[in-house]
């Protein structure tokens, strides 16, 4: 298989090697998964950044990117020196230097030393992503937290997300609506809920915070061994055009992509 990145006007940024998977790149640097499925890092120029020598990976944030050894994730810098040691059964870059963090069955956030900021005491929760408030279950319900650990909103709704600017989207029994920073209903509860809208909004919130490329969902991709969710694939801005040359060059016998 041949895995390559593209920028917003589908032009092709870095290729895979012979054997290798590569994924997201920010900061000047992408992850790729070598023939002994070990991750690394290149930069730009295709060149070794970080050895592959991690289970698993994730992208750079603020200088900063989550990995998996042995069962347990930390947190290094873009010399690849460990800077939180793997420790966590989950641990993903959130915003503002705190790493949402999992605990046994268990959910909250550490800093970027690895210390305690918020305990791990929820069931589920979502990023602050530079926001005053967090969205976590109790329950089974959802409210939403401050950097303190206080509950500021409490848990009442079926499903919440991270606030875009001063608002959040939330789902109830009557539906989907979005409430201020106050829990207060800004758009009534009285739309139906899909999947699509859901990680769309998703899409964007991490967007916002983190200047990732934008997102959309597309329909006509299937969401590989999940039977539960409809057909969606995170995607950057111009993929699926670059896809349809790519389908119609193949089409016509040729092998490289366009």
């Amino acid at each position: 298989k041949l895995f390559v990145l593209i920028n917003k006007k589908g032009e092709i940024v870095a290729t895979s090697a012979a054997g290798e998977e590569i994924g997201k790149m920010n900061e000047g640097l992408y992850f790729f998964k070598n023939k002994e499925s070990k991750w690394g890092y290149k930069n730009k120029n295709n060149e070794i950044a970080i050895n592959p020598q991690f289970d698993n990976v994730s992208s750079f944030i603020d200088g900063m990117a989550t990995v998996e050894v042995g069962g347990k994730w930390g947190a290094i810098n873009k010399k690849g020196d460990i800077i939180i040691n793997p420790q966590y059964d989950y641990l993903g870059y959130d915003s503002d230097g705190l790493f949402k963090a999992q605990i046994g069955k268990k959910f909250g956030w550490v800093n970027k030393k690895g210390e305690i900021a918020i305990n791990p005491q929820f069931d589920d929760y979502y990023e602050f992503f530079g926001n005053k408030l967090a969205p976590v279950q109790m329950g089974k319900k959802y409210g939403y937290v401050d950097k303190n650990g206080q509950i500021a909103i409490n848990p009442q709704f079926l499903l919440a997300l991270p606030f875009n600017g001063d608002y959040a989207w939330v789902v109830v029994d009557g539906g989907v609506g979005f409430i201020n920073k106050k829990g207060d209903f800004v758009v009534q509860p009285q739309y139906g809920f899909e999947w699509e809208n859901f990680y769309e909004y998703a899409f964007a919130s991490e967007q916002n915070a983190h200047d990732f490329p934008a997102q959309y969902v597309h329909e006509g991709y299937n969401m590989p061994n999940e039977k539960a969710f409809p057909t969606y694939f995170p995607t950057y801005e111009k993929m699926w055009e670059k896809i349809a040359k790519w389908e119609e060059a193949k089409k016509a016998g040729e092998e490289t992509a366009p």
